[in-house]
């Protein structure tokens, strides 16, 4: 064999094992590119999975935070405004049964009954409607009609101590928009402020507030039995 067929093959046989090479080196960088892929893939998978399992709970811890700061905020507001408040009040209701009051504060001419309310998103409902409903995306609920609910907590409050000037107001917590105008004496916790400072009483004759207020936490049913009571009336009804 010439040294020229020599070199010759000897060049092939290097040809050869240099395109194995640079092939299985492709190769092996199209599998981990591939496997890349489908790591990133199966990733964001996994995440938008567990989104979509933990959206619920952490839309619950959502509310459960915002309403907890509501409250807190309320509550501030109210002992700013009165010189004492009484808080989760059963009483005798003015026609028969019980009824529990949110917040009832004490102010130097009168009581405040307040009753709070947590749905957001909107609302319709008219003063005089039996029911409102409100909407938050694709939920939908109806209930009671606060502004008649806090009618009766009114009549309550004044069947306890009679001649007692007492004036209502609904409180929503969360942020709501009335579809239509919004009802007199409905506020959210951020016009409360301002709904205080337009309110007026007019002179009830009343001259020993102490007392007046005495009568009135008398008034109230603080025994487990009551609460009981209370609790079933709700589920009956």
């Amino acid at each position: 064999m010439t040294s020229g067929r020599l070199a010759a093959r000897q060049f092939g046989w290097f040809a050869l094992s240099a395109a194995a090479s640079t092939a299985s080196a492709a190769e092996t960088q199209t599998g981990a590119i591939d496997n890349t892929f489908a790591t990133i893939a199966f990733s964001l998978a996994g995440a938008l999975l567990l989104g979509l399992v933990l959206r619920p709970a952490c839309f619950a811890a959502w509310r459960f935070a915002t309403r907890a700061l509501a409250r807190r905020r309320l509550t501030g507001i109210l002992s700013d405004a009165g010189v004492e408040v009484l808080d989760d009040v059963i009483l005798p209701s003015a026609c028969e049964g019980l009824t529990r009051v949110d917040h009832i504060v004490l102010t130097a001419g009168g009581v405040i009954c307040v009753q709070t309310n947590h749905q957001s998103g909107t609302v319709f409902g008219e003063p005089d409607d039996p029911q409102w409903a409100w909407i938050e995306g694709a939920r939908r609920r109806q209930f009671l009609n606060p502004v008649i609910q806090n009618q009766g907590h009114v009549k309550a409050i004044r069947k306890a101590v009679p001649g007692l000037p007492v004036a209502s107001v609904v409180v929503f917590c969360s942020s709501v928009h009335f579809a239509s105008e919004q009802p007199a004496h409905v506020v959210s916790v951020s016009g409360l402020p301002a709904w205080l400072e337009k309110l007026h009483f007019d002179d009830a004759g009343i001259e020993d507030w102490d007392t007046t207020w005495l009568r009135l936490k008398a008034a109230a049913l603080t025994d487990e039995d009551s609460r009981r009571d209370f609790d079933a009336q709700l589920s009956f009804g």
